[in-house]
C-alpha cells in the first residue's frame, strides 16, 4: 500500500512529466503484478479514494508526452474494470480526453482508449450517456472505418478492442443503438464480416453486436435492408470452428423471428448449406448441437407463410424430401423436426389434402408406433400429434385418416403424463370426428376414454387441455347424435361440463355447448331434466340473451334450446320463475324473421 501512495504522489506532481510517468508505470505494475482479483480491487478502491481519476485527467491531455497519455489511458482501463472505478471515471471528466485519443493518434493509444472507454460503459448507462453526448459513437465508427484497410501489426488488436467497446456501448441502451444505426453501424459491421471473416474472435464479437441491434424495430429494419444476414450466412461455407457455426445459427434463429429475414434466407443459396451441416457425421455432442440448431432454424423458416410456400412449392420444393428423410432417420432430433416440418406445411387445406394424398398420415403413424407412450419421447409424440391434428382439418382428409386406423393408433397416448401431448391428442380427436358419425360413436362409447375425458375437463394446470376436453365432449354429442353416447356421458359426469361451457368467454364454445344441449334435450330430455334444473341451465341461457350485443346465431340457437327445454315441466316452471319471457320479449321485433317467430312462440308457451 505504501508503494501505491508513493506512486500516487508522483502522479500529483504539478510539473515534472518524467516523475508523473514513473508514478503511472509504478501503479500499473502494482496492479498488473497482483494475481489475486480481490487484492487488485482493493488497490483500485484505494486509488479511487485517493482521487486518482482526477489526477489522471492531466496526463491524458499531456500532448507533449504521448507515452504519458498512453500509460494514463492504460491505467484507466484497469481501474474501469471495477464498478467503483467506472462510476468515478464518469464523474472525473476523463471520458472526453479518452475520446480525443480514439482517432488521429497512434494505434497503441487508440487501443488503450478503446479499452478504457469500453470498460467505463460496461453495464453503466451514465458512462454511455456521456460518450454518446460527446460524439463518441461517431468517433468510434470513424475509427472502425479507418481500420478496415489498415495493415499495421496492431490493427487486428485494435479492431477487436474497438468492437468490444461498441458492444458495451450499445448493449441495452436504446438511444445509443438508435444513434449508431443512424450513423451506419450496420454497413460497417457488414464490411467487417466480409473483410475479416477468418478472424473468429472479431467475428464473434460482431455477431453479438448484430444480435443486440436486432432487438429494436429500427435495428431489424436496417439489418433487413443491408442484407447482412446473407453476409453472415457466407461464413458457414468457410472453414470456421464449430463454436462460430453455432453462434451464426443461433443468431439466425433470433433474426428469423422476422418474416423478411426468413424470406431472405430461403431466397438465398443458404438452404443447401444448412442441409449439409445436418448431413455431417454426428460423432460427438458438438455435432449434435449443430444438428439441433440447424433443424430448429429450418422449422422456424417454415413458420413464415411466404418462406414456407417457397420451401414447399406445392410439394415439389426441397423441404418435402428432407422432412421424410428426417422422419426415417435414427436421430430423435431429426424425427421431431421432420414431424414439425409436416405440421408447419399443413397450415392450409390445400397443403393438407396434398400431403394426405401422399399418405402422410401413414408416415406419421408409423413413426409414432416406434415410440410408445411409456418410455417414449414426449416431444416427438407432441410433434406428430400436432401434424396429425392439422392434417385432420380438411373434410376430405378425415375418412382417409380414419381408414388408416388413426383413432385406435393414437388413443393409447391418453395415458401420457405430459399435458402438451394430451392437448394435441384431444385436438386431433376433435378434428377427425367432425361430421364423422361412426368415428364419433366409436370414440363416444369408449368408456375408459370418456372417464379420462371428463377428468381432463376439470384440470387447472393447463387451460388448453381443459378447453379441448370440454369442446370434445360437446363435439361427441353433436357428431354422434347417439342416445347411447349421451347416456354414457351422463353416467361419466360430462353434463355439468357442457352446461358450464355456456359461461365461456368465447362464443364458439358457447355455441358448441348450446348445440350439444339441444341435441341432448331432443333425445333424452326426460332423463336429464332434473339435472338441468339443478345446473341452472336456463339461468345461464337467460344471461346470454340478456347481453347488449348477441350475435344472431347464438340468439337463435339459445331460443331453440329454450324451446326444447320447455317440453319438461320442471324446466318450464323454472323458466317462469326466472321471468324468462321478459328476456325473450326483446326479440319479438328482430331483423331476422326466424328469431322473431321463435321468440313469439316461446312467449306464448310461457304464458300458458
Amino acid at each position: 500500500m505504501e508503494e501505491l501512495n508513493d506512486a500516487l504522489s508522483k502522479i500529483k506532481s504539478p510539473s515534472d512529466v518524467t516523475v508523473v510517468e514513473k508514478g503511472l508505470v509504478s501503479l500499473l505494475n502494482v496492479i498488473d503484478n497482483e494475481a489475486e482479483e480481490s487484492v487488485r480491487k482493493d488497490y483500485i478502491k484505494c486509488l479511487v479514494e485517493g482521487d486518482i481519476i482526477r489526477c489522471l485527467r492531466r496526463p491524458l491531455m499531456e500532448t507533449t508526452s504521448p507515452s504519458v497519455q498512453h500509460i494514463a489511458a492504460q491505467l484507466l482501463a484497469e481501474i474501469a474494470k471495477t464498478a467503483v472505478g467506472r462510476d468515478e471515471c464518469v464523474s472525473g471528466d476523463v471520458i472526453i480526453p479518452l475520446l480525443d485519443l480514439l482517432v488521429g493518434t497512434s494505434l497503441p493509444d487508440s487501443i488503450q482508449a478503446c479499452r478504457a472507454l469500453g470498460n467505463i460503459c460496461f453495464d453503466n448507462d451514465s458512462g454511455r450517456h456521456v460518450i454518446n453526448d460527446n460524439r463518441g459513437v461517431d468517433r468510434l465508427l470513424d475509427l472502425l472505418r479507418d481500420q478496415l484497410t489498415c495493415s499495421h501489426s496492431l490493427a487486428s488488436k485494435l479492431r477487436k478492442v474497438a468492437c468490444g467497446f461498441l458492444f458495451n456501448l450499445v448493449n441495452t441502451h436504446e438511444s445509443v443503438i438508435e444513434k449508431s444505426l443512424s450513423l451506419g453501424v450496420i454497413g460497417v459491421l457488414n464490411d467487417y464480416i466480409r473483410t475479416f471473416k477468418y478472424d473468429e474472435d472479431l467475428i464473434q464479437m460482431i455477431l453479438l453486436i448484430v444480435e443486440i441491434l436486432s432487438d429494436c424495430e429500427q435495428g431489424m429494419t436496417k439489418i433487413t435492408e443491408a442484407n447482412i444476414a446473407l453476409t453472415i450466412g457466407q461464413l458457414l461455407s468457410c472453414d470456421i470452428s464449430q463454436e462460430l457455426q453455432e453462434i451464426v445459427l443461433d443468431l439466425f434463429i433470433n433474426l428469423s423471428e422476422n418474416d423478411d429475414i426468413k424470406l431472405q434466407l430461403v431466397n438465398s443459396e443458404l438452404f443447401p448449406v444448412f442441409l449439409d451441416i445436418i448431413k455431417k457425421p454426428s460423432n460427438d455432442s458438438g455435432q449434435g448441437q449443430l444438428e439441433k440448431l440447424t433443424s430448429d432454424l429450418i422449422i422456424l423458416l417454415l413458420t413464415g407463410d411466404r418462406s414456407m410456400e417457397l420451401l414447399y412449392a406445392e410439394g415439389h420444393g426441397p423441404i418435402m424430401s428432407v422432412a421424410l428423410d428426417w422422419m426415417k432417420s435414427s436421430s430423435p432430433q431429426l424425427q421431431i423436426s421432420g414431424a414439425l416440418a409436416i405440421g408447419n406445411i399443413a397450415r392450409t387445406d390445400q397443403h393438407c389434402i396434398q400431403l394426405e394424398n401422399k399418405e402422410m398420415t401413414v408416415e406419421l403413424l408409423n413413426l409414432l408406433d416406434k415410440h410408445p407412450v411409456k418410455g417414449g419421447n414426449a416431444t416427438l409424440h407432441h410433434a406428430i400429434l400436432s401434424a396429425l391434428r392439422n392434417l385432420a382439418i380438411p373434410a376430405a382428409n378425415k375418412p382417409l385418416m380414419l381408414g388408416h386406423g388413426l383413432i385406435s393408433r393414437i388413443l393409447p397416448y391418453m395415458y401420457s403424463d405430459m399435458r402438451n401431448v394430451q392437448f394435441k391428442l384431444l385436438g386431433t380427436l376433435r378434428m377427425v370426428i367432425d361430421h364423422q358419425e361412426s368415428a364419433a360413436i366409436s370414440l363416444g362409447t369408449n368408456e375408459s376414454f370418456l372417464a379420462s375425458l371428463v377428468n381432463w375437463c376439470e384440470v387447472e394446470d393447463h387451460e388448453g387441455v381443459k378447453g379441448e376436453a370440454n369442446r370434445l365432449v360437446a363435439w361427441l354429442v353433436k357428431h354422434s347424435r347417439s342416445a347411447e353416447v349421451m347416456r354414457l356421458m351422463l353416467g361419466c359426469g360430462a353434463l355439468p361440463h357442457i352446461v358450464n361451457m355456456l359461461d365461456a368467454e368465447h362464443t364458439v364454445m358457447q355455441n358448441e355447448a348450446i348445440v350439444a344441449l339441444t341435441l341432448i334435450s331432443a333425445v333424452i330430455l326426460e332423463t336429464v331434466s332434473q339435472q338441468l334444473v339443478d345446473l341452472s341451465v336456463l339461468a345461464k341461457l337467460k344471461s346470454i340473451i340478456d347481453r347488449d350485443q348477441v350475435i344472431h346465431e347464438i340468439t337463435y340457437n339459445s331460443l331453440t334450446l329454450i324451446s326444447s327445454l320447455l317440453a319438461s315441466d320442471p324446466l318450464r316452471q323454472q323458466a317462469k320463475q326466472l321471468k324468462l319471457s321478459q328476456s325473450i320479449k326483446r326479440f319479438e321485433q328482430n331483423e331476422e324473421n326466424r328469431i322473431e317467430t321463435l321468440a313469439k312462440t316461446l312467449i306464448s308457451v310461457l304464458s300458458l
